[in-house]
């Protein structure tokens, strides 16, 4: 599969304001690290490309899957981990990785039991989403990510609310990303890998 995300002349903006207008990137597999001051949009850009928000004109293509032409197609080609709470929450965290094993085709579920124990999610897992914390509702959506395996993810400042144990397992594993087939697009105000390319938003 030829694993390019398109998007060309992406519209979005609010009442008297254009975020972006006439937006065009090709994103390539490995990993970006967009930057940019606050308000620039990064969190909007993340959520446009997630299908969260619709842009007022553009088309995105990832992995040859058009989202207008085949919104759920699209949507199963990428894994969107963003600063809100996880939807299904009343859902124990066992129960919400088994629902996003049977969504995401090529999920590496033999890789899961390594994220589980380097994010200590072990006894975290048999709660209801709702009883975790932020930090560790994150971890569980980091570990979802990492086996997804999916064309492409999305993270959204991914190491808020992480403690100390978990932050460098994450780090290691975004310059694992960096030299493997996916497309990673990571927004953080902290740094990143090395090996990851930056992305300027003005």
């Amino acid at each position: 599969m030829n694993t390019r995300w398109q998007i060309n002349d992406l519209h979005f903006g609010h009442p008297g304001r254009w975020l972006f207008s006439g937006l065009n990137l090709e994103l390539a597999p490995g990993l970006t690290w967009l930057q940019g001051p606050n308000g620039s949009g990064k969190s909007s850009l993340l959520r446009l490309l997630a299908g969260v928000l619709a842009p007022a004109r553009g088309r995105l293509v990832l992995a040859g899957v058009d989202a207008a032409a085949d919104p759920i197609g699209y949507r199963r080609n990428l894994f969107w981990c963003g600063p809100d709470g996880i939807a299904l929450d009343h859902l124990k965290g066992h129960e919400y990785l088994a629902l996003l094993r049977t969504l995401f085709p090529c999920w590496q579920a033999e890789r899961l039991p390594a994220c589980i124990e380097a994010l200590a999610l072990g006894v975290q897992l048999d709660k209801p989403i709702r009883a975790l914390s932020t930090g560790t509702q994150r971890k569980l959506q980091l570990a979802a990510a990492l086996v997804a395996a999916t064309p492409a993810v999305l993270l959204d400042e991914p190491l808020n609310a992480l403690d100390q144990n978990a932050r460098p397992f994450v780090l290691r594993a975004l310059a694992t990303a960096a030299q493997g087939p996916q497309i990673w697009l990571v927004a953080s105000h902290e740094a990143l890998p090395d090996s990851a390319r930056t992305m300027q938003l003005p």
